[in-house]
């Protein structure tokens, strides 16, 4: 193998030049330095451990989280001529032996390895009686507990780095934040290993969020004029999935599904088909994504939130990786916002774990509730500036509706700074509406001259604001366990006048006012007689029907006995719903029914992964009649 970077290049991957920081990151790492690079998806990151690997003597471990990476990456290497092999769980065990004999005889020049299997003492073994050129972590986040995808098994190489100091280590991802950046160099000790990082920008890709009215009509218009086009469809249940492809399908599009609900030989194959043929859109949940090569994917339409802005970020990144341009669209509603809160609420994680999946949430809602550029917010959140107006998102092809904030900013702003930064977004809240609870009373809080400045509104509008002081830069919030609010720079000089800002209007926090108050008496107390377990589906549900509620002109709403209905029976179908529906003369359209039953398949999905035994609807009944 020749020992020239740019030789390498050229004969073996054919491709013409280096890109950003790839040859400072190869030569540095053939050196034997070790290196943390932060490249966008597409970025070229492979390149920069797969080099310097066929250029040092031996041979090249990477450790990668996913089997069906490791598969496409050892088949696009052979493609190369270029000797690869994996080690995990699919391999089987006299397979594996074969393997580790030719890591051992020199005659392999890279391998895949899952982390559970690197953290095995054989494993470790094997890399003590093999001459190794490095060692790559691959989607290093990972490793991050404050991540979107941590994975417990990538601590563990970290624990095992100092049993093999002189090997250099590179560590890649595409999904970093500043926090995660640190923790990462942590707990891989690369603290003195050399960043390289290039701009998390893709200025190719046009960034649109809409607001949910009619979902499946809104997908089908941004597809409509995306015929011919490769893409990927996001939603967040395997039902939906299902529905949403085969609703697709009939409208004329060439679908296919993914989930980790079908078996290992049909996502396979839907893989493959997506991955060569044109025009095809892929319907996914989030398990489909980490890996994909396929460069000309025009768009992603994300039809539930995403997970995080990290989860964000990344999966939209799958799109235009061939430098053409390409969408990243989402559609959202007060619904999804509701339903996962509820979710992480009744979660049975820790508490920390919960705090940090709240910190998330409000990170990527503050995102979409912001006036300004989606790529300036966006960016600042992986510590990268952006003097918006990029003229590639909603926000800057139609600039939402401002207002001058600035007063309402310096409450919030003063309220932070009164309190020596020692205060969450929650905290906060109870300052500005004047809430004098327990913990407010014992830290004297009530004596504030900002206690109580905001009590004409309520809670949700003044944490709707601080997400967007967060998301301008005039606050930050780093993912810690107690998630203070603190000063930046910028927020010292709205605090003091200096500079205005901004905002958009909160969502009016509507009151449906068909209900008459007897009704709304009635389901309270019908509500509260249902088991807690039951209860927890009764408030998704009602979530659901508020935002439904919302968007129905006519005033009509969806009667109480339906709703304990639902929790008594469990409909699996649209069809079912309307039964029900149509006992109590109503109906509703096919959008809302679909909502209604990914409620309630999130919520038994939930309960099968947490607690498998506390589900019970024996206790559901009909309300009784006067």
């Amino acid at each position: 193998m020749k020992n020239n970077p740019e030789q390498v290049l050229r004969s073996v991957f054919k491709l013409d030049s280096f890109r950003g920081l790839q040859k400072a990151a190869i030569e540095h790492v053939i050196r034997g330095n070790d290196a943390v690079v932060l490249m966008p998806t597409g970025g070229g990151k492979s390149l920069c451990y797969q080099i310097p690997g066929l250029i040092r003597d031996g041979i090249a471990i990477v450790v990668s989280p996913l089997i069906s990476l490791m598969q496409d990456q050892v088949a696009e290497l052979a493609k190369l001529g270029i000797r690869a092999a994996q080690l995990n769980s699919s391999v089987p065990p006299d397979e594996a032996l074969i393997i580790e004999k030719r890591v051992r005889g020199k005659q392999l020049d890279m391998l895949y390895v899952a982390p559970e299997r690197f953290a095995l003492s054989r494993f470790q073994k094997l890399i003590e009686q093999s001459k190794i050129a490095l060692i790559a972590i691959d989607e290093a986040h990972c490793i991050s507990q404050w991540g979107h995808d941590f994975r417990p098994e990538y601590l563990r190489i970290g624990e095992t780095r100092a049993e093999f100091p002189n090997i250099p280590m590179i560590a890649l991802t595409a999904t970093a934040d500043p926090t995660t950046l640190k923790e990462i160099q942590r707990r891989l000790k690369l603290e003195e290993a050399a960043v390289f990082q290039t701009s998390f920008d893709r200025p190719n890709l046009t960034i649109v969020i809409e607001q949910k009215t009619t979902p499946k009509k809104q997908l089908v218009g941004f597809l409509e004029m995306r015929r011919g086009q490769s893409g990927i469809v996001y939603c967040n249940s395997r039902r939906k999935v299902d529905d949403t492809c085969a609703f697709l399908r009939l409208k004329g599009f060439d679908a296919v599904s993914y989930h980790a609900g079908m078996t290992t030989e049909e996502k396979q194959t839907n893989q493959r088909y997506f991955a060569q043929m044109d025009a095809v859109i892929m319907v996914a949940t989030v398990a489909f994504g980490m890996g994909v090569n396929k460069r000309d994917v025009r768009f992603v339409a994300h039809t539930d939130l995403p997970q995080s802005l990290e989860a964000y970020y990344q999966e939209i990144g799958r799109a235009g990786r061939d430098g053409k341009p390409a969408t990243a669209w989402m559609n959202y509603g007060a619904a999804d916002i509701s339903q996962r809160r509820y979710l992480i609420n009744e979660s049975t994680s820790t508490e920390t774990n919960r705090h940090l999946a709240h910190h998330r949430l409000q990170t990527l809602i503050g995102m979409i509730e912001s006036p300004r550029c989606r790529r300036e917010v966006l960016l600042r959140h992986f510590g990268e500036a952006h003097p918006g107006n990029c003229g590639k998102c909603d926000r800057c092809l139609q600039p939402a509706e401002t207002f001058d904030g600035s007063v309402q900013a310096q409450k919030v702003l003063s309220a932070v700074y009164r309190t020596q930064e020692s205060i969450s977004a929650h905290y906060a809240t109870l300052i500005l509406t004047g809430e004098r609870t327990p913990i407010v009373e014992r830290n004297g809080h009530h004596r504030l001259p900002t206690f109580g400045v905001g009590k004409n509104n309520t809670k949700e509008y003044w944490m709707h604001i601080i997400r967007q002081l967060i998301a301008a830069g005039a606050l930050a919030s780093p993912p810690t366990r107690d998630t203070r609010l603190l000063l930046t720079p910028r927020g010292n000089s709205i605090l003091r006048g200096k500079e205005a800002i901004k905002l958009v209007h909160p969502p009016s926090e509507k009151k449906t006012k068909t209900r008459s108050t007897h009704a709304k008496s009635t389901r309270h107390s019908l509500s509260h007689e249902l088991p807690s377990d039951v209860h927890q589906l009764y408030r998704a549900l009602s979530a659901a029907r508020e935002e439904i509620d919302e968007n129905k002109f006519s005033g009509a709403t969806i009667p109480e006995q339906v709703l304990l209905a639902m929790v008594s029976v469990l409909p699996e179908t649209e069809e079912d719903i309307s039964q029900l529906l149509k006992k109590h003369k109503c109906d509703l359209n096919l959008d809302d029914k679909s909502r209604l039953l990914g409620v309630i398949e999130e919520h038994l999905r939930h309960r099968r992964t947490t607690s498998p035994d506390r589900f019970d609807v024996s206790f559901c009944r009909p309300p009784k009649t006067a």
